[in-house]
Parts: structure tokens; C-alpha cells; sequence
């Protein structure tokens, strides 16, 4: 006698386990056959879950037409036969999933369900950022507009992570039909030490973890002051400041950790502050505005008297937030 192949009709399963829609019959040993995902995007684990009567001695899944995508399921201590469904590389489309239980040499059975692959990532309408150049430590928006497909939008600049808001007016005030569109908003502040180009990445998903990326490029510079408080001093005198009140105060005895620190004339109508070594490490530094930037300046040649100016900028930048010119 011939082994037997019965075949349900054909039904889609639910995408939540336990209370996923049954393939049954009553002539078949396969009761109910599970999938955690009816829709889902390529590269999902799609976990199969199938009950069976005892009779059965064995029981595999494979996709029609995919001949890699066989899976043999293990059976449970509760009875129910299991397997983790791979399905990457799997393009966008419906598939059927044969459902084969064996019971002896000569009486096979089969179910099947149909899983919908869908890879296409949401459609990008609009990116657009209120200013291209920035002052550092200063808010910027920018403005998603996207199809209806997108659930979540966030942008990565150096290392940060920023979630957008669902916002039910366009920034820029572009007009799109809402029935087709989702608005998102992103307020930003970049931190004072962020100068430069930042190269600020966007991602727009959908449910299923399909995106897409945009690039913006937004110039940040820093915030520039001009100081005025020089010291025209010809004699340095040695600054102590044992019980610090202020910013500058307390930058100069930080400074004062490391090396002598004077204040006074430095050598020039211009020069903020100098730094005097030896060739192998910092001696003493006069400090000729008062102003906490300076201080850093010079400690940064303290800490490395190899740097350069521009290095010593950057670093006293970093730690108060604006640049003296």
C-alpha cells in the first residue's frame, strides 16, 4: 500500500501562539500548528509550534520552493513538536509552509500555512534640518516626513542615539495628505563640545525593523567671545587662590597642581597667557587675561607641552564651552 499524503485546506496562522487560528482535521494526527509570525521581514526566527496525537513518530516543515528552508522539529516535554524557522535571505512575498508528520513508513500527513516575507523598508518623503550651520550648545530641529509604513524615526551623531517625536504639523510647513504621510520632529541640542561637521544619520523604521537612511551634514562652530580683562603687568606676580569663589579662580588652582602659575604682562599686547619648559616638562606659567579658557589653554601645554596651539584651543574649549579670541 502507498504511504498516504492528506492535505488541509488552506489556511494563514495567527500571528500570536497561543491563540493562533488551528489547521485541524479530524482524520489528520497534526491538531494545530502554531507560528509566533505571520508577516515578518527576511532574517526573522520564526518559531513553529505543532501538536500532534502520539501516534506520530516525526514531524519537519519546509517552505515550497526553498528547498534549504527544511526544518526537522524536536518534541517538548508538554508533547508539542518545535523548530526556530530561519528565513534569511527569503525575498518579499507569500509563502507556503508544508507542515509533514509522520506516523509509520506508510501514513504521512500534511498541513500548511502561508508566511508573508516583507522587506520593503518605509518611503522617505522629506528630510529636512532648520539650519545647516550651527552654533555649538545650540537647539536645531529637523523634520521627517514619511510614509504611513513608519513607526519609528531616530537619528545617530557621534555615538549618540536621539529618538524623533510623532508630530501632527510639518515644520517647514510642507503640505502632505495625512493619509498617506507620518510627520516626526527631532529638538536637538548638540553638546558644546561638538564642533566641526557632524554627519547626523537617520533612520526611519517600520514595524517589522525595515528602514531606510538618510545623511544631513550640519556645520557646528564654536561660540566665540572676546575677552578685554588683560593684565599689563611687567611683573608677574604669583597667583594663590586658596579658598576658590569662581570659575577662573578655581581653573587657576587646578593649574596651580601642576606648576607654578604667575599672572601678568606675558610678552605681547595679544598674547592670552605663555607657557615656559625646559624641553622635557613645563617650569612655570603667566597667565595674561583672566579668563578661565586661558587657564585651560595654558594647562594643556602643561599636561602635553608637545601640543599645538590649536590642540591646547580645542582641549580649554571642551572644558568651558566657548573659544576667546
Amino acid at each position: 500500500m502507498e504511504a498516504s499524503a492528506i492535505d488541509s485546506n488552506d489556511t494563514a496562522a495567527s500571528n500570536v501562539m497561543p491563540s493562533s487560528k488551528a489547521l485541524d482535521s479530524s482524520t489528520s494526527p497534526i491538531k494545530k500548528v502554531y507560528t509566533s509570525k505571520s508577516t515578518f521581514k527576511a532574517g526573522t526566527t520564526v518559531k513553529i509550534k505543532v501538536a500532534t496525537t502520539k501516534s506520530v513518530k516525526s514531524v519537519s516543515v519546509s517552505i515550497v520552493g526553498k528547498s534549504k528552508y527544511n526544518h526537522r522539529l524536536k518534541k517538548s516535554g508538554t508533547g508539542l513538536w518545535y523548530c526556530n524557522l530561519e528565513t534569511k535571505g527569503l525575498k518579499t512575498g507569500k509563502y507556503k509552509l508544508n507542515v509533514k508528520a509522520v506516523v509509520s513508513k506508510k501514513k504521512t500527513y500534511k498541513k500548511h500555512v502561508y508566511l508573508t516575507v516583507d522587506n520593503v523598508a518605509p518611503k522617505i518623503r522629506s528630510i529636512k534640518s532648520n539650519s545647516t550651520k550651527i552654533t555649538a550648545g545650540t537647539p536645531f530641529y529637523i523634520e521627517a516626513i514619511a510614509d504611513k509604513s513608519s513607526k519609528k524615526v531616530l537619528v545617530k551623531v557621534r555615538g549618540k542615539t536621539i529618538l524623533f517625536k510623532a508630530s501632527p504639523m510639518a515644520v517647514n510647513k510642507k503640505s502632505f495628505n495625512s493619509s498617506n504621510s507620518n510627520n516626526w520632529t527631532l529638538n536637538a541640542k548638540i553638546s558644546y563640545k561638538e564642533i566641526g561637521t557632524l554627519t547626523i544619520n537617520v533612520y526611519v523604521y517600520d514595524s517589522l525593523g525595515n528602514y531606510v537612511k538618510k545623511t544631513l551634514y550640519i556645520k557646528s562652530s564654536p561660540r566665540y567671545v572676546y575677552w578685554n580683562g588683560t593684565l599689563l603687568k611687567n611683573s608677574p606676580v604669583k597667583a594663590h587662590y586658596h579658598n576658590p569663589i569662581n570659575d577662573y579662580q578655581r581653573a587657576i588652582n587646578l593649574l596651580s597642581n601642576y606648576v607654578n602659575v604667575y599672572e601678568g604682562y606675558a610678552g605681547g599686547i595679544h598674547t592670552l597667557g605663555v607657557t615656559h619648559h625646559n624641553g622635557y616638562k613645563v617650569t612655570r606659567v603667566v597667565i595674561a587675561y583672566k579668563d578661565p579658557f586661558v587657564v585651560y589653554h595654558e594647562m594643556a601645554h602643561v599636561l602635553n607641552w608637545r601640543w599645538s596651539e590649536y590642540q591646547c584651543d580645542v582641549y580649554a574649549y571642551e572644558k568651558v564651552g566657548y573659544w576667546v579670541l
